[in-house]
C-alpha cells in the first residue's frame, strides 16, 4: 500500500514540473512585450511623474515665497510711515538741539562781554568816586590843634605834669598816630638838661572826628630840683610844653602839628611861641 502511495506522489510531482515548463515557454519575453505595446501619446507621457530630486538640502535649498495679505501690507505701510515720522522728528530735535547749543554759546559770550563791561564801568565809577573823594578831602582836610593847657602844682622832687586838649577843627576825620612831646625847661637861650627828645613814638591809632577833641598828658623826664624850683619862681627858667604829633586824613596823607607853649606862673597861663618853626600845622 505504501508503495502505491509513493508512486502516486511521484506522478503528481512530475506532472506539476511539466506544467510549469509549458507555461514559461508560452509567456512572451520583455523585449517582445515592449515591441508589441503601442507607442504612448504626449498626454500620456506628461502624466508620468517627474523625476524626484532631494529638496531642502545644501545641494538643493528650498525657497518659500510668502505673499502678504492686504492687512499685513497696511500694517507694514503704517510701520514704515511711523519710522519715517520718527526719523524726521529725530532730525528736527537734533537740528533744534544744535541751534540751541549755538544760541547758548552766543548768550554766554554776550554775558561775558556784559560782565567785562560792568566791571569796566564799575572800575571807572570807583575811580571817579575816588577822585571826587580825594578832591573833597584835599579841600576839606582835617586840622588838629592844641588848646586848654593846664599844669599840675609844681613841687620840688616831682615831675612836672601838663594836660591839654587836641581838637580837630577841620572838615573831615583825623587819625592820630604818633607823638613826641614832653615838659622841658628853657633858660632863655637853650634847653635845661636833659633837653628834649625829638623821637616820635607810635600810639594806638585814635580817630578824632571833625569838631571833636580828646585829652592828652605830658610830663618832664626829670624831677624838679630845689634850685630849679627857685629859678622858676624867679623867672630864670620857663616851664614849656613842647612837642609834635602826626596824624593822617582819610586818604592816608600824613600831616603834622607842632607846638610850644610857655607857662607864666604870675598869671597861671600858657602862651604860644611866636616862632613858626615851633608852632605850625602842615
Amino acid at each position: 500500500m505504501l508503495k502505491s502511495l509513493h508512486v502516486v506522489l511521484a506522478l503528481a510531482l512530475l506532472l506539476a514540473i511539466i506544467g510549469d515548463s509549458v507555461a514559461k515557454s508560452q509567456r512572451p519575453s520583455p523585449s517582445n512585450r515592449e515591441s508589441n505595446e503601442p507607442p504612448q501619446t504626449q498626454s500620456t507621457q506628461s502624466k508620468e511623474p517627474a523625476p524626484q530630486y532631494p529638496r531642502g538640502t545644501e545641494e538643493s535649498p528650498a525657497f518659500v515665497k510668502i505673499i502678504p495679505t492686504p492687512d499685513e501690507q497696511q500694517r507694514a505701510a503704517a510701520e514704515t510711515k511711523r519710522e519715517d515720522e520718527k526719523a524726521a522728528n529725530d532730525r528736527s530735535i537734533a537740528l533744534f538741539t544744535g541751534r540751541l547749543f549755538w544760541a547758548t554759546v552766543a548768550l554766554s559770550v554776550i554775558a561775558v562781554g556784559q560782565l567785562f563791561a560792568f566791571l569796566w564801568q564799575g572800575l571807572q565809577l570807583k575811580r571817579s568816586v575816588d577822585r571826587a573823594k580825594e578832591e573833597f578831602i584835599s579841600t576839606h582836610r582835617p586840622r588838629l590843634t592844641v588848646r586848654q593847657f593846664e599844669v599840675d602844682p609844681i613841687l620840688r622832687d616831682h615831675v612836672i605834669t601838663i594836660h591839654f586838649s587836641i581838637i580837630n577843627t577841620g572838615d573831615t576825620n583825623a587819625t592820630w598816630r604818633f607823638i613826641a612831646a614832653e615838659v622841658a625847661l628853657w633858660t632863655g637861650d637853650r634847653w635845661e638838661a636833659p633837653g628834649i627828645d625829638p623821637v616820635q613814638r607810635s600810639i594806638t591809632p585814635t580817630i578824632i572826628p571833625n569838631g571833636e577833641r580828646i585829652g592828652a598828658t605830658i610830663q618832664s623826664r626829670f624831677e624838679l630840683s630845689g634850685d630849679q624850683f627857685t629859678r622858676i619862681a624867679a623867672h630864670e627858667l620857663i616851664v614849656c610844653a613842647v612837642g609834635e604829633f602826626i596824624y593822617t586824613d582819610d586818604l592816608g596823607t600824613k600831616r603834622r602839628t607842632g607846638f610850644r607853649r610857655n607857662y607864666d606862673p604870675s598869671i597861671n597861663m600858657f602862651t604860644a611861641s611866636k616862632n613858626e618853626d615851633q608852632e605850625y600845622q602842615d
